[in-house]
């Protein structure tokens, strides 16, 4: 499973081959155009022209779009584990070494196991309240196998994962949906370099994913930020 980080790194790629194919068909069409408005040469000299302009432009984008296509595969693969709030919880920790980690579920888990129903349910919101995910995800567990054992249980028990701030998730899905609209939008500008027409409700439809992904972009930066304030906070808090 890539981390947010890498997937953000690997968004970051997919945008700078964008950028390089957006810059060849810019000086693509800056040459058709000019090539155009030249009254001095002959149409069968500027379509000739503008063939080999194209044949030239054509393995530059093919090279970047292949770049893009690479980065959207990868992601892609990694969609269905960033989608899953209760794997990444699963993966939160409480302290960074293995085995103080593995002590400290080891005791909670007992802990909860042996907690009534109703009490595990304000044990849960407190979690919640705190934002202490990995305790969050014992508590949860702990839940499920009470249910398990007793389906009577699922009434005291409303351990639902919305509204939970997922590490990294927001990230992570707006990185994986921006490698999509790239590629969508490579291979958009390689059509345009190929001198094909583009269907107006593709075009639209491709503007539409861009538009939905920087949104997705800009809120994931914003919940990043908020987040890297909040841990510096709390180090200043605890330093005092």
């Amino acid at each position: 499973m890539r981390t947010a980080a890498q997937l953000a790194n690997l968004k970051d790629r997919s945008n700078t081959a964008v950028s390089v194919m957006e810059a060849e068909i810019e000086k693509l069409n800056a040459l058709i155009d000019k090539l155009e408005k030249d009254t001095s040469r002959s149409r069968g000299y500027i379509v000739e022209a503008v063939k080999e302009a194209r044949e030239e432009a054509l393995p530059r984008l093919a090279n970047e779009l292949a770049r893009i296509r690479a980065h959207w595969t990868e992601a892609s693969a990694q969609q269905r584990f960033w989608d899953s709030s209760a794997l990444i919880l699963s993966q939160q920790v409480f302290d960074a070494d293995p085995a103080k980690d593995a002590t400290i579920k080891l005791s909670l888990r007992a802990e909860f196991a042996d907690t009534p129903a109703p009490l595990l349910q304000l044990a849960y919101e407190d979690a919640r309240f705190e934002n202490d995910l990995p305790r969050l995800w014992l508590i949860y567990t702990a839940g499920q196998r009470q249910t398990g054992i007793n389906p009577n249980v699922a009434s005291s028990l409303d351990m639902s994962f919305e509204g939970v701030e997922i590490p990294g998730q927001a990230v992570a899905l707006a990185a994986i949906s921006a490698c999509h609209s790239n590629l969508e939008h490579g291979e958009m500008i390689t059509a345009v370099a190929t001198g094909l027409r583009i269907n107006p409700v593709r075009k639209m439809t491709v503007g539409r994913h861009m538009a939905v992904t920087s949104r997705l972009v800009t809120a994931a930066e914003a919940v990043q930020s908020a987040a890297e304030q909040a841990d510096e906070e709390a180090a200043a808090e605890r330093s005092q």
